[in-house]
């Protein structure tokens, strides 16, 4: 009984095969690998197609690697074979089989398509190192080509790996890898968002000896033409610029560097309190509060004609003055009107 038992299964097994469709792969690893491809025939004309992928060492003349999916994808050159090693990142054609160093250790490795999981249903792989035992699966390396968008790059002449991941068309991160005793170690990560317009916003992480470094440098996006500018004046002592623009009928202030990069922002950079500004009636004092620190503007005229001007900060019961250069001024506070401004209202007075 138990005899006719694995006849039976071994039968049904041969009777599945051959109910689907095969393709052979000879020429992606010549003298050391080919594979077979199996197909569902019910899913041979679909995008994503449901099989297995099987890897023969010819060496051993025996299997040594099998992959299911329910999502594999190809194409097919001239003489209907499954086309191998094409990687064309970060959108274009990522075939099936891929064969190279990734590792940099010259060997080449293979990457097996096993679905669609990375970002946005895109390509995903398995990674199996080259060895001297044979092929040995890498969950670092096939992290890599599973959690970001498609197969990773590969640059032999720096020996670094880079991933790209996205959400939406406004943010994007790199990442550069390092490999280190065979597994890839982060060395930068760079953050790129333009989801809080009109800044953009780049977050560059580092790691050097050990040691992880953060920095962010935020500036105005490529979509000036929607901000307009109210006032603006340098600072006396440390040269930095200040700014109260318009966007989209709010009102805004930013703080710039030198180097025309933003230290600080309002209300983008705002904490907990109201995102708003308020304006004295006399339209010489316009201020706002963040994280219990109040910022105010001041404007001091005599006849009319300007004699001040700068930044109040208050902040735990004192009060810091930084004064402005009048010469670089351009705009005045006269020229606010609070109707046009949804975040912006009318006070008697400041009050600290």
């Amino acid at each position: 009984m138990y005899r006719y038992i694995i006849l039976l299964i071994g039968f049904l097994i041969a009777q599945n095969l051959r109910s689907q469709i095969k393709y052979e792969i000879k020429d992606f690893a010549p003298g050391k690998y080919k594979a077979t491809v199996w197909i569902d025939p019910e899913s041979k004309d679909d995008v994503f197609k449901k099989g297995s992928v099987q890897i023969f060492d010819l060496q051993k003349n025996k299997p040594v690697i099998e992959v299911k999916s329910n999502e594999l994808t190809f194409d097919l050159d001239e003489n209907n074979q499954i086309e191998t090693n094409i990687k064309e990142l970060p959108y274009g054609t990522q075939s099936l089989l891929i064969y190279e160093d990734v590792n940099f250790d010259g060997q080449p490795d293979l990457a097996i398509m096993d679905g669609q999981h990375s970002c946005y249903h895109g390509p995903s792989y398995k990674i199996y190192l080259q060895t001297s035992k044979g092929l040995k699966y890498s969950q670092a390396f096939t992290d890599l080509a599973q959690n970001y968008c498609g197969m990773f790059q590969t640059d032999h002449e720096t020996q670094q790996l880079y991933t790209m991941t996205k959400s939406g068309c406004c943010w994007h991160q790199f990442t550069t890898f390092k490999v280190v005793d065979t597994v890839p170690k982060p060395v930068s990560i760079e953050e790129e968002d333009v989801t809080h317009f009109p800044y953009f916003i780049s977050h560059l992480t580092q790691w050097k000896n050990g040691q992880k470094y953060v920095k962010t440098i935020k500036t105005f996006s490529n979509e000036k033409e929607d901000i307009k500018p109210l006032l603006s004046f340098e600072l006396q002592k440390n040269h930095k610029k200040v700014l109260v623009f318009e966007t989209d009928g709010t009102l805004n202030y930013a703080l710039l560097k030198k180097d025309g990069t933003i230290e600080f922002s309002f209300p983008f950079d705002a904490y907990s309190e109201p995102n708003k500004f308020n304006l004295t009636k006399n339209k010489q004092q316009l201020f706002f509060k963040n994280k219990g620190v109040k910022y105010e503007i001041f404007e001091r005229k005599t006849a009319g004609k300007l004699k001040k001007i700068g930044i109040n900060v208050y902040l735990n019961g004192k009060k810091y003055t930084f004064k402005g250069n009048i010469h670089s001024l351009k705009g005045d506070l006269q020229s606010l009107k609070p109707h046009i401004f949804q975040n912006l209202f009318y006070v008697k007075e400041s009050v600290n």
